[in-house]
């Protein structure tokens, strides 16, 4: 027979939920607090930081985070779907470059339109050094990503926006027939991160910090972030 501890009841006190929590520790009964509880744990996906920031941009962290997970639905999958063996997925192409079908390897950034597009901005952020490859590129940011410095946020940014919107456009010329240039992918891609570093504020900025937001145009007066805390 279990035995349980009888509670004490006092007429001047009010009732109360408590839950406990996997620790066996009490606290006032949340939503929160019991979903933490039960929920199933994993180990972390490697680069979660890179994705998931206070920063990011929601749409184009959900975007990252399908990347992140090869989920993106591009040509390459389609041969694990119910396609009919009529079909001949070989005449499938790339609609940025119509040379192959697409994948993520290729689109991010063999694809010469996505290429054009990274050529662009890489430099925006730190990474003209780096080999454009997504998988390089992560490399670079994974071991930076819970930092606090202009070069780790612009980055994240940075590479969140062009994957966002070179998949727009990819889908904008497959479905619904309407092309952009390079050129002004890269012109929302700059606007959308300038948007959003406006808002920030970075103290006692290293001189790589500076030169890289004065690349943006981001006026001294703007402040987001504290780099000293990095």
């Amino acid at each position: 027979m279990a035995h349980l501890q009888v509670p004490l009841l006092f007429d001047d006190i009010n009732d109360v939920i408590l839950w406990r929590d996997r620790d066996g520790d009490l606290w006032p009964f949340l939503v929160l607090c019991a979903w933490d509880t039960i929920r199933t744990r994993d180990d972390i996906v490697n680069g979660y930081n890179v994705v998931w920031f206070p920063h990011c941009i929601p749409r184009h962290a959900i975007h990252m985070w399908l990347v992140f997970q090869q989920k993106l639905k591009t040509q390459d999958r389609l041969r694990q779907w119910d396609v009919g063996p009529s079909i001949d997925l070989n005449l499938l192409r790339c609609p940025l470059c119509d040379l192959v079908h697409d994948s993520d390897d290729h689109l991010f950034f063999k694809c010469t339109f996505s290429s054009q597009v990274w050529s662009k901005v890489h430099v925006l952020c730190g990474m003209d050094v780096i080999p454009p490859r997504l998988i390089n590129v992560t490399t670079f940011i994974i071991p930076i990503s819970k930092g606090k410095t202009a070069v780790s946020i612009i980055s994240r940014l940075v590479l969140a926006a062009t994957s966002y919107y070179i998949w727009m456009e990819r889908n904008g010329r497959l479905f619904k027939k309407k092309t952009s240039s390079p050129d002004q992918i890269v012109d929302v891609i700059i606007s959308m991160v300038r948007l959003k570093l406006v808002t920030f504020k970075f103290k006692k900025m290293s001189t790589r910090s500076r030169l890289l937001l004065d690349q943006w145009k981001i006026p001294s007066y703007c402040v987001v972030h504290d780099e000293s805390s990095s």
